[in-house]
């Protein structure tokens, strides 16, 4: 019998099809919607000058951006637009004085502020009520938010969260320049105080929906049947208060015309970051209790949270280190060194190398877990004697529920990820205009951020019971911590011709190697979870969005044309309308992502964690005759792991469609008066409207739509031609 809750979602939010056989299930209606984005911009600029060694100048910009966008990927008469109102304010104070020929002094005082509030047009409270959904708190009927249902390898109506976040920063740099000899001796600090402050609108839960029950997701999702639900019950604004120091010396040498030597010290502090109000907490591995700054904060913990019997300790009584609940990393010392020589007695050769270490930092989103001043609980279903433990209209067991509450936490002594970087490079001018680069890059990165479900238990073939895991109050802990690496090597090659002759250009080829275990593909600051709490190397493998070969190009054409040129070299009407035009291209090919194949639904570690990565029995690679985009790659190469492990299958083994795209544009200014002067253009991206395929669907239990296409790319102008008129008038 089809479940209301699930009949009444889907008369809501899927249209019934407008292509394709009937038996078509991905990709079946398809439609072009109108959709905008409003910007406004204001620039100001004031310079003062002392005296020619002593000058200052002011700036102040200010920008509100308003995409009105579609998200849900149904029409918006269904699920509406996104809004947000992106508003940015950045103010800046530059001083450089030249205190003597050898001396000079550079400060510098700036000031940004970042709000980015979003949300969508759908309020959720009479969603709720027309699905029936039960034990979820009732919210006020004007919230704009909705809940989320997600049925496998079908599409997800999503309205972004309504959130109210805002970042502001303070930035103070002063950099010193010493000329004496040969030497160049440059020294400085920055100090850089940040606050990140946000506020998320309570939610009404996310139902998730596989084949775990009926062997088909939208089976699933008929009968009512989640295989996971979860909800958040709201917690407090996070005000996020941390500071950026830094100081470097460096000297510029030059031992003699054909030998110049760089190198210097920088050393980095990236403060932990704290609360303004506390509400923060840690989770201590050592010990299965919850770490919040002091008794203050104990206090303001959300009272359903106390249901569930989870102990919470001050740091006083955890040992740890401060109300940031992490150590600060005090070891950022980053040497350089770097060099230029010309080995013959020409000035065509140059060869150029260095070295140097670097520090990321790591932001002040990492660490702030408000867990439990608010709280997440996920449930995951079951069928007992014929009688699910969860239904759509039904989905939650109540916040005290044993092994509900998931959190995140770090490490108490999380460090800033260090990368090492070194490169060679000869170039040579093949003649007056033109010159040849052959460049080597490598980079290993070490310490990276990762996230691992320390409450996992181990893989086996005893069926997951909460009793198995670690901790069996909680349920799954994401514990950020350092481990991660990662390598680039890249070989680059670049032809590039000056301006002459009215025509300049670029071209480029780069072959490039990055291999990782903890390949980050979204915005979630701290680095990707990892499938296997115990076994990190599994997830080794190609970088997603790192190309093995790219090819770029691009050229300036000053056309033939008008006064001065080849052609009608006289002024009057046929210059102002035919001379003085430059025509621009750009052209850029590169290889596909690599792709990691997936499963769903089903949990054959018993570790409670569901899907992830298949075993590979086969070759998943069609034959290039044979590849369309409803057959790109092999589902017969791939299969559900057995019970009790996780899958076999590599990280990237999968390539996806290459993309490519030639841009052009056609320019020319002209003067109308003696003080106003016009700019005319015509810009076209993809101007071949080259169709650039998206990467295919690589879920194997979705059989049907595994290896299918069914969009197109958009990134670096790779999406369907679009076409460009613009005037300037500049006075």
């Amino acid at each position: 019998m089809v479940d209301k809750a699930a009949q009444t979602w889907q008369q809501t939010f899927f249209p019934l099809p407008n292509f394709g056989p009937a038996n078509l299930t991905t990709a079946n209606f398809r439609a072009t919607f109108p959709q905008q984005t409003s910007q406004d911009k204001m620039d100001t600029r004031a310079d003062y000058y002392f005296s020619p060694q002593h000058t200052v100048y002011w700036r102040y910009s200010y920008t509100r951006l308003h995409p009105h966008a579609i998200d849900a990927g149904v029409p918006p008469d269904l699920a509406g637009y996104r809004w947000n109102i992106r508003i940015g304010h950045l103010a800046a104070i530059s001083d450089t004085w030249t205190i003597s020929p050898r001396l000079v002094n550079e400060f510098k005082l700036g000031f940004t502020r970042a709000a980015n509030p979003r949300g969508g047009d759908l309020t959720g409270q009479k969603i709720m009520d027309a699905l029936g959904i039960q034990g979820v708190p009732r919210q006020p009927d004007d919230l704009r938010n909705i809940p989320t249902v997600n049925i496998s390898n079908f599409q997800t109506i999503v309205q972004v969260a309504g959130e109210y976040p805002a970042e502001t920063q303070f930035q103070l740099i002063d950099q010193l320049t010493y000329v004496r000899g040969q030497h160049t001796i440059k020294t400085g600090m920055e100090f850089r105080p940040q606050q990140a402050d946000d506020y998320i609108l309570p939610s009404f839960g996310t139902y998730s929906f596989t084949n775990r029950f009926t062997g088909y997701s939208y089976s699933d999702f008929l009968l009512g049947l989640p295989q996971t639900t979860s909800y958040t019950y709201a917690g407090p604004s996070t005000d996020g208060r941390y500071y950026f120091l830094s100081g470097f010396v460096q000297d510029d040498w030059k031992v003699s015309p054909r030998l110049t030597l760089s190198y210097g010290l920088r050393y980095e502090y990236d403060s932990p970051v704290v609360d303004k109000h506390n509400t923060i907490a840690n989770f201590d591995p050592l010990s299965g209790r919850i770490v919040v700054p002091d008794q203050t904060a104990v206090n303001r913990v959300q009272p359903l949270f106390l249901l569930s019997k989870i102990p919470i300790v001050t740091v006083d009584q955890a040992g740890f280190p401060g109300r940031a609940l992490r150590a600060s990393d005090k070891t950022g010392w980053q040497p350089r060194f770097g060099f230029a020589y010309r080995p013959f007695s020409d000035v065509k050769t140059v060869v150029r190398g260095g070295y140097g270490i670097y520090y990321d930092e790591l932001g002040g989103v990492l660490g702030m877990s408000t867990t439990p001043f608010g709280q997440t609980a996920t449930f995951t279903n079951a069928i007992t004697n014929a009688l699910p433990l969860l239904t759509f209209e039904n989905p939650l067991l109540g916040p005290a529920a044993t092994g509900a509450v998931t959190m995140n936490a770090i490490t108490s002594h999380l460090h800033n990820p260090r990368l090492q970087q070194w490169n060679l490079t000869v170039e040579r001018s093949l003649s007056g205009n033109t010159g040849l680069r052959v460049s080597y890059i490598g980079t290993i990165a070490t310490g990276m951020p990762y996230g691992r479900n320390i409450n996992q238990p181990f893989a086996s073939t005893i069926p997951f019971v909460q009793s198995r895991r670690p901790y069996p109050l909680l349920n799954n802990i994401t514990y950020y911590d350092n481990g991660g690496t990662q390598t680039y090597h890249s070989l680059s090659t670049l032809v590039t011709r000056r301006m002459s002759g009215g025509l300049s250009f670029e071209g480029s080829w780069t072959w490039a190697k990055c291999l990782t275990d903890v390949d980050e593909l979204g915005s979630v600051e701290g680095g990707p979870t990892i499938q296997n709490t115990y076994n990190r190397g599994s997830e080794r493998g190609n970088c997603e969005y790192i190309a093995r070969h790219r090819v770029f190009g691009t050229s300036v054409w000053e056309l033939p044309v008008g006064k001065g040129r080849m052609l009608l070299n006289r002024g009057g009407l046929s210059d102002w309308v035919l001379g003085g035009w430059q025509l621009s291209t750009t052209y850029d090919w590169q290889m596909g992502d690599y792709l990691t194949p997936s499963f769903s639904g089903s949990d054959p570690s018993n570790t409670n964690t569901i899907g992830g990565v298949p075993d590979c029995i086969g070759d998943p690679i069609v034959a290039s005759g044979q590849r369309t985009i409803t057959h790109y790659f092999s589902v017969s190469a791939f299969a559900t792991p057995p019970n009790g492990r996780f899958g076999n299958c590599g990280h990237g083994i999968l390539l996806g469609p290459s993309r490519q795209a030639a841009n052009l544009g056609l320019f020319k200014s002209f003067h109308a008066t003696e003080r106003i002067t016009v700019r005319v253009q015509a810009t076209f991206t993809n101007v071949l409207n080259h169709p650039n395929f998206n990467d295919p669907n690589v879920n194997i239990s979705a059989p049907a739509s595994f290896g299918t296409i069914t969009s197109v790319q958009t990134r670096d102008y790779s999406g369907a031609r679009a076409g460009l008129l613009a005037a300037f008038l500049s006075f």
